[in-house]
């Protein structure tokens, strides 16, 4: 089964910026696990799109909240951001990208569908 979810919210670098995820999650039979494909977009002086991972993946936690863990492709080729988010049965989001070693780059939105 697939599930569409999008966000909206901010992430924190040299300020604050809009941030939109945009998601399809392919849920295993088993309802717990899936792989995800999908953008992130960032905001800073123009929009960036970040696609995510070939890995990237969720999990449905018991508490019914989930996990979700990605690469965030460069749009230069170069490689990849490490990302992870949570996300509340409520719909808050939280989660972090690492931008360089020791630096990460957090976030926080609400899923708006």
């Amino acid at each position: 089964m697939t599930e569409h979810m999008e966000g909206k919210g901010q992430f924190h670098f040299m300020g604050t910026h809009p941030l939109e995820l945009i998601a399809d999650v392919n849920w295993a039979e088993d309802g717990k696990t899936g792989t995800v494909t999908g953008v992130g977009k960032m905001k800073m002086l123009k929009w960036l799109t970040y696609q995510f991972s070939d890995n990237a993946s969720a999990k449905k936690l018991d508490d019914g909240n989930m996990h979700f863990e990605c690469g965030l492709k460069s749009q230069f080729g170069n490689g990849e951001l490490a990302c992870v988010l949570n996300m509340t049965k409520d719909g808050d989001i939280t989660g972090y990208c690492a931008i360089i070693k020791g630096v990460k780059l957090a976030f926080e939105a609400k899923r708006v569908v």
